[in-house]
């Protein structure tokens, strides 16, 4: 075996042996999931939660109900995949800040609570609707109430920087405790168990980037192969469970579920450990923007889908989904301007 020398090494392991290499030889940093492949994912994981959607949404006369029934069930994958970047790149930017402080804050904020505050308005515009005339509808405009995805985010975060900010070496504990808490309390107060299911994806993301070194040390070329072998079949096999069980509202549906959550968790650490650390291209621009894509995709599917039914099924869906990705992708350029120009105002103050 010849080691690498010097203090950086260049991939995920740092040796190479004398007949052949370990299957992790993409030369990038020594992360699990680096900036570039965290596109990537995220990218994948929109595209899943758009092909959901659509699937449950468009319902009049489908020429294949089994395809779209089978389609309009991959949106919890989707959103674990979500739900991990998440919290991987929420303790990230946690590790790399060193504290809890404004600055840390603000970022949060304009990464994730000024955009949807900005498109919830224009939507509301568009829709006309007046939030603004009752508290109930101040209350739920704030909280992201029309979409749970958000409102679910909001809250883990509060609960993130509260448990850093004041719980010092038992941070971690206390926030799998609260997650765990909250996850409860939905699930007993009747909210869809998708509001739930991935909750805990969030808390591996969190641990996964805050043992990245310690784990990095387990990937060997074998230990790769069975990782990968593992959270693969485990997600498979839980999945087609999901598909006897799911929506029958029977525990083998929940149970179901969050094992298939655990593997998929799993299985995208490893993928994301694994895959190269190239140019991202158009993907890239997806995954920047799948805040953007994720909020717009319902207002844009019901304003052109039907306008496009002589087009063809197929043609609709492929069409809409390029619109609203562009309209999106060019919201989100934008709104990185501004972002940058008020970031820069706050440092200079």
């Amino acid at each position: 075996m010849q080691k690498v020398t010097g203090s950086n090494p260049v991939g995920p392991i740092a040796y190479k042996k004398d007949k052949g290499i370990p299957l992790s030889f993409f030369f990038k940093e020594n992360v699990l999931i680096s900036r570039n492949v965290s596109k990537l994912l995220r990218s994948l994981a929109i595209l899943i939660v758009i092909a959901s959607h659509y699937a449950e949404w468009y319902y009049l006369d489908h020429p294949y109900p089994m395809l779209r029934h089978t389609i309009s069930t991959w949106g919890p994958p989707g959103v674990d995949i979500f739900f991990l970047l998440s919290g991987y790149g929420l303790y990230k930017s946690f590790k790399s800040a060193g504290k809890i402080d404004g600055l840390f804050i603000l970022k949060r904020i304009l990464a994730v609570y000024l955009p949807y505050i900005l498109l919830e308005l224009g939507l509301s515009i568009y829709h006309r609707e007046m939030f603004f005339t009752s508290a109930e509808g101040l209350v739920n405009f704030f909280t992201a109430g029309e979409f749970w995805f958000l409102n679910v985010i909001f809250v883990i975060y509060i609960a993130f920087i509260l448990c850093f900010a004041f719980g010092r070496k038992a941070a971690l504990p206390i926030l799998a405790c609260a997650v765990t808490g909250y996850s409860i309390w939905l699930n007993e107060s009747g909210h869809f168990d998708f509001w739930t299911l991935s909750n805990h994806a969030f808390l591996i993301g969190i641990i996964a980037a805050a043992g990245e070194e310690r784990f990095s040390k387990l990937y060997t070329r074998r230990n790769e192969l069975i990782l990968m072998t593992t959270a693969l079949a485990g997600a498979v096999i839980s999945f087609f469970v999901m598909q006897k069980y799911g929506g029958s509202g029977q525990a083998e549906s929940y149970a179901a579920e969050v094992v298939m959550n655990i593997f998929i968790s799993l299985a995208v650490l490893v993928a994301g450990y694994l895959l190269p650390d190239i140019k991202t291209g158009v993907f890239g621009l997806i995954g920047e923007a799948s805040l953007f894509i994720y909020i717009l995709h319902t207002t844009m599917f019901y304003a052109i889908i039907f306008k496009l039914e002589k087009l063809g099924l197929g043609w609709g869906i492929v069409i809409t989904a390029a619109i609203t990705i562009v309209f999106a992708v060019i919201l989100y350029k934008l709104y990185s301007l501004l972002s940058a120009a008020i970031l820069k105002k706050c440092v200079k103050a």
